[in-house]
């Protein structure tokens, strides 16, 4: 577990425990998977940073995704236009880092106690990188518990892809 002490997040002073975290949010970021620039996209009111046109994970600062994991909460545009350009080679178990926290390792860790679900955390920042279709494998878990039962893939709910096997 990193020390948040020890670390400089993008922002403008050194993370202690006890001081409030202060980011610079208008610092473009990259992506941890890929290195493309992150975008900045608007959705229900919450920027988010997704990397659109790279490998398609999206990168939810402290906070953010909780405002987004429920089938009903707004997050259509990052499941209908995620961009992902599918020549790449992305080893989603490999280590990454924070692409706020330089030299922060993110943890992998289930996203609840029940899911199958595995997210990427910063133990310094609190934000969370989900890989490409991990947003909509969380609001289908949540949405299938609370009774709705979703019959497509995300593969091809984000590629726009016809669903086989549905019904």
């Amino acid at each position: 577990l990193a020390d948040p002490r020890t670390y400089r997040c993008s922002a403008t002073r050194i993370l202690h425990s006890n001081s409030p975290r202060a980011y610079d949010l208008s610092m473009s970021l990259n992506c941890p998977r890929c290195e493309h620039e992150l975008k900045v996209v608007r959705v229900g009111g919450i920027d988010v940073d997704a990397c659109q046109g790279g490998c398609g994970g999206i990168w939810f600062d402290l906070f953010e995704l909780e405002k987004m994991d429920e089938p009903d909460e707004s997050a259509g545009w990052l499941l209908e236009n995620m961009r992902v350009d599918i020549s790449l080679d992305i080893d989603t178990s490999k280590p990454i880092g924070c692409p706020r926290c330089h030299g922060v390792k993110l943890m992998r860790q289930r996203y609840t106690h029940d899911q199958h679900i595995m997210i990427d955390k910063c133990q310094v920042c609190g934000g969370v990188w989900l890989d490409f279709g991990e947003l909509f494998e969380i609001r289908s878990t949540n949405s299938t518990s609370a009774g709705t039962t979703h019959h497509a893939t995300a593969a091809h709910i984000l590629r726009g892809l016809p669903s086989h096997g549905a019904g």
